[in-house]
């Protein structure tokens, strides 16, 4: 069994020789012409390794072209090499450190982040090889989306995680299902924003398979989720984008609720908004007016009125109730007898048998459609703030 301590030095092992690759990288960059080389992975900072070094790069430095020698901007990073502690911060630290530096002049730091950036396309292509290399070799666990749709790798609308040994196929509207999900949880429409997670293991992406996500959705002809989004440009923090997006998670949570919410409590939640309005009040519901089908004219109304009720900006609270109050005046306006029963007498005869009496029953259900109580200025609409005073003649 492998034991907690094993695994962090395994994890501490692979970190190392990606570092290193990066130190060797460096060195491969200005020594190509040398013979020969002190392996990186022997510099543990000990002063006298350290010295070996130097004088090995000294004596071979004597070997090349005077084009080819070593410049001041050279110097900086054999100093990086020799602390031999690289990590992804300290890497750019180390750049910004030295650009900052007052005795360089603009021409060296110019020869500096020429070699910065060859020594980092290299690095990505190593990079690129080994994420490849790692998805090829990596067994097929998960091949069905949520409608056990089979799944194929490579697709265009087809993303592929590599997680615990184990590769998992995604279709992209599966992605952006759980995303929403994660980023949109809410309490009691309060903002409580989840991790973003693998649902077959309940282990959370990590932040480079979120960015790479990203692109992936930016790649295809999908509108990236606004959540989403808003989450990229917090560099994945979750803390500064549940702070900064308060009100776009509220709206998404009010917009779940509407939808998926049960037809019962849905009709409660909408008799209750109409007593509480004037205009609504005078809507006047039959007990047996079928509640699915309430639910489904007045479905939008109620996701505006709780948007005008529960929005934490007072400026979009007050818009919001103003239009919900003018949208159900305007239902109301358009047919004042809707949500009544109506009871038709039917009469039928059967030969030789006296007249049956029965009545059909019927409900009005005739409404305005939900927006189309503005004109359609879809051709015209770019060239004016879209107030009624606007509108060109």
């Amino acid at each position: 069994m492998v034991t907690e301590k094993q695994k962090q030095y395994k994890h501490y092992f692979v970190y190392s020789i990606r570092m290193h690759t990066f130190l060797q990288i460096i060195q491969a960059v200005f020594n190509g012409a040398y013979k020969e080389t002190l392996p990186i992975h022997y510099l543990d900072g000990n002063p006298q390794t350290s010295y070996y070094y130097l004088k090995e790069q000294s004596f071979h430095e004597a070997l090349l072209p005077e084009s080819e020698r070593r410049g001041v901007e050279k110097q900086f990073f054999i100093m990086y090499i020799l602390e031999n502690h690289v990590t992804f911060r300290t890497k750019f630290a180390f750049v910004s450190d030295v650009l900052e530096n007052i005795f360089m002049t603009d021409k060296t730091r110019m020869w500096f982040m020429n070699y910065f950036a060859k020594i980092q396309r290299v690095y990505h292509v190593f990079a690129k090889f080994a994420y490849r290399y790692r998805h090829k070799i990596t067994p097929l666990l998960i091949t069905k989306d949520v409608y056990l749709n089979n799944l194929t790798e490579g697709a265009p609308r087809v993303f592929s995680l590599v997680q615990n040994k184990k590769k998992y196929l995604f279709s992209i509207t599966d992605l952006i299902n759980i995303l929403n999900t994660s980023l949109g949880n809410n309490f009691f429409f309060v903002a409580e924003p989840l991790p973003c997670k693998n649902p077959y293991t309940n282990l959370p992406f990590n932040k480079s398979t979120l960015y790479n996500i990203y692109f992936f959705i930016k790649r295809t002809d999908f509108i990236m989720p606004q959540m989403f989004h808003e989450y990229f440009m917090t560099n994945f923090n979750l803390r500064e984008y549940a702070e900064q997006n308060d009100e776009l998670i509220l709206e998404y949570a009010i917009k779940q609720f509407t939808l998926h919410t049960d037809v019962e409590e849905l009709f409660y939640e909408i008799t209750t908004m109409l007593e509480g309005d004037r205009f609504g009040r005078k809507i006047k519901i039959d007990p047996d007016f079928p509640q699915e089908r309430l639910v489904d004219i007045m479905r939008p109304y109620l996701e505006l009125y709780y948007k005008g009720t529960y929005s934490v900006n007072e400026a979009k609270r007050s818009k919001y109730l103003r239009d919900y109050c003018n949208k159900i005046k305007l239902f109301h306006a358009y047919n004042n007898k809707f949500g009544q029963k109506t009871m038709t007498r039917i009469t039928k005869t059967k030969p030789f048998c006296t007249s049956n009496i029965n009545f059909a029953v019927t409900f009005n259900d005739k409404h305005i459609v939900f927006g189309s109580e503005y004109k359609d200025d879809f051709y015209t609409s770019h060239l004016y703030y879209n107030c009624s005073n606007n509108h060109p003649e």
